[in-house]
């Protein structure tokens, strides 16, 4: 074709899936996703077209009628990503699922050139996906020497094994939800990065508070009601700065009330500053109580005693050294333990009567272990992000896993809730990626509830969701 500006309209048709699922190196959906990518990059660099801008349209067939939105927009934002960062695609404009004739009426409108129409379906354990490139407009010297259509000039096909996600997807494999009925909601927009949540009563009355950590300050919101309220400010301008920097802003922060006072307390450090505190509430303010030179991860109790797990970031990093300490909070050093590998994330649950303590962590290949006294792990799940959060959710003293997962830059992050090893709810309407998750009582009626902290891809801005029954 001549060198003139071109818009592919791709429509992507679904089949049913009816076979057990198989495992593979990556979601199967972002699999075939990069397969079709990778055909197309190689077409479009043949035929030398330039100014492509494709309108995508994603629809599904019979065999999965009253199921298949959930996953052409799950598809829908794969490929949205992958080819609008591709060097040879101008831009790419979703066309949601109108097919057809319909489809390729708009696109001429918007000056199409090419439409691309793929059908995707199920075959034993295979997903896989055909697809026909045809031209909507023909060079005015071809349209004299064949003035009918010449249809689909380019065919290919990509496939891959099916997983537990596409079950999911469809509604096939999901469990009984114990957990009752899921709602996950976007509280508030921040245009910055938040490094850490954590949630607690801080004031003593009915209901927990959000604390955020900030590369340069501490807030306190107020959840109740619904409606996020900023309670204050706090600073962290005073703490100085250590000599080696970390590639990207990073720290803990800990909402616990380690004195069984009804009122917690703070904890955070910063990697980039000497020294973390201890915070407590004065009612207007957040005065520092004591002075923290490590980084603490998780706080618990043991023989009625408060035992600190402190952690060393590797340095110039946003992830820890494999060696961790382990201290009663009126010692300056305490216990050191080595686990397995270096790490990203390291978390705590300790049940209401204190009989149990759930100490997890995620290291540096995406797996999570649960810890045991001597600190020695055993592997609970694999494919998790830096977002763990350990909260007892239906109040058993058995707590759920809230995990995400591991994605590429600029692609919507997952969350999914494990209960007794099971993935009982899992969900895709998350906008960045999640970096730290915990949970409280926010209105002290006993329904506990956790909160999510996903940073967008440009890393300025943040989200807050609530997620809940």
């Amino acid at each position: 074709m001549s060198r003139i500006r071109n818009i592919l309209v791709i429509a992507i048709v679904f089949l049913s899936i009816s076979q057990p699922l198989a495992r593979s190196s990556v979601p199967a959906l972002q699999e075939l996703a990069n397969k079709l990518d990778k055909k197309l990059q190689i077409i479009l660099q043949r035929e030398k077209l330039e100014d492509q801008i494709i309108a995508l349209v994603v629809e599904g067939d019979a065999s999965i009628l009253g199921r298949e939105d959930r996953l052409t927009q799950e598809l829908e934002s794969l490929l949205l990503y992958r080819m609008n960062a591709s060097l040879v695609v101008a831009k790419v404009v979703p066309l949601g699922s109108q097919g057809g004739k319909q489809a390729a009426d708009l696109a001429r409108k918007s000056g199409a050139f090419l439409l691309m129409r793929c059908v995707l379906g199920i075959d034993d354990q295979t997903i896989h996906l055909t697809a026909d490139l045809t031209p909507l407009r023909m060079p005015f010297w071809d349209r004299l020497a064949n003035p009918i259509p010449r249809g689909a000039k380019e065919h290919f096909f990509v496939s891959t094994k099916i997983d537990d996600e596409i079950h999911i997807l469809l509604g096939k494999s999901r469990a009984p939800p114990p957990l009752g009925r899921w709602q996950l909601a976007e509280l508030f927009y921040l245009p910055r990065r938040v490094l850490d949540l954590g949630m607690g009563n801080l004031d003593g009355v009915e209901g927990a508070e959000l604390v955020l950590l900030f590369e340069d300050a501490i807030e306190v919101y107020s959840l109740r009601g619904g409606n996020p309220r900023r309670l204050v400010t706090h600073s962290l301008s005073y703490l100085p700065e250590t000599n080696v920097r970390v590639r990207d802003p990073s720290g803990s922060l800990l909402v616990v009330d380690f004195n069984l006072d009804g009122q917690a307390e703070i904890f955070y450090k910063l990697h980039d500053r000497g020294v973390g505190e201890i915070l407590s509430w004065t009612g207007n303010s957040l005065r520092s109580i004591r002075k923290l030179k490590q980084v603490p991860l998780c706080v618990f109790r043991h023989r009625k005693r408060v035992q600190i797990v402190y952690g060393t970031p590797e340095p110039g990093t946003n992830h820890y050294l494999a060696q961790i300490e382990v201290a009663d909070i009126n010692q300056s050093s305490g216990e050191l333990f080595t686990l397995q590998d270096q790490f990203y994330t390291l978390r705590c649950f300790q049940s209401s009567d204190d009989q149990s303590v759930w100490i997890v962590n995620v290291d540096l290949q995406g797996k999570l272990s649960r810890l045991d006294s001597e600190f020695k792990g055993e592997q609970v799940q694999e494919k998790v992000g830096a977002g763990a959060g350990v909260v007892d959710l239906d109040r058993d003293n058995l707590p759920e896993l809230i995990i995400s997962d591991p994605v590429w830059l600029g692609e919507q992050d997952s969350v999914r809730v494990v209960s007794k090893g099971v993935v009982v709810w899992q969900s895709r309407d998350i906008i960045g990626g999640i970096v730290a998750i915990a949970g409280g009582d926010l209105d002290g009626k006993g329904k506990v509830q956790a909160v999510l902290a996903a940073v967008d891809s440009n890393e300025t801005a943040s989200r807050i969701y609530l997620l809940g029954r």
